[in-house]
């Protein structure tokens, strides 16, 4: 689904200015995907080993030319449990207003968030002894089946909390009760991006 937005990023133009292309992508996939600038990075240069698309520079600035459409993509399963959540992008446009300033807001904060339960997860759940493939995979998990709970509910994320990381469940309920489930939600989706491409 990532790839097959950034693709549709470009519109119908064939050649993008990386940074405007970045931007075009959150308001793209606000509801499903964000990430940082550095891992919007990461996956342009797998895309290009892929021959989806080719870099190229204009007045000394880094574009990027889509090589192929994306309907040439495979389709992937849709995550129903984003569909469940409020559209994020009228989340956004609500607590940071419209444009690129928004956009950099949103993904900067969250981005603050996601590093807090980081170093929750890493403090509480994994020991010293954890290699780093193991500690990933815990992480990731653990991102992937808060996010799946809090898209149900706010009781349905402290149930899981309960359950399976009663370790977490003081810190995440300050983190949902401080900073809300939007905030939280885009959160934890950056944490399994981030660390998927890892």
């Amino acid at each position: 689904m990532l790839e097959r937005d950034i693709l549709r990023a470009f519109g119908t133009a064939l050649i993008e200015f990386e940074e405007t292309l970045f931007h075009k992508y959150l308001l793209l996939s606000a509801r499903g995907s964000l990430i940082t600038r550095d891992i919007f990075q990461e996956h342009l240069q797998d895309m290009e080993k892929k021959g989806y698309i080719s870099k190229a520079y204009l007045h000394g600035k880094v574009c990027w030319k889509r090589d192929i459409d994306a309907s040439e993509l495979e389709k992937e399963p849709y995550d129903e449990d984003i569909d469940r959540h409020k559209p994020i992008l009228e989340f956004v446009r609500s607590k940071y207003g419209q444009g690129r300033k928004a956009d950099e807001g949103m993904v900067s904060e969250s981005s603050k968030i996601a590093e807090e339960i980081v170093k929750l997860m890493d403090h509480l759940l994994l020991t010293e002894y954890a290699g780093q493939a193991k500690a990933n995979e815990t992480i990731i998990l653990h991102a992937r089946e808060m996010r799946k709970a809090l898209s149900r509910s706010s009781s349905k994320f402290i149930e899981y909390l309960e359950q399976d990381a009663p370790e977490l469940l003081k810190p995440m309920r300050r983190l949902l009760d401080a900073e809300g489930e939007d905030l939280l939600l885009l959160s934890l989706h950056l944490i399994e991006s981030r660390y998927a491409a890892s």
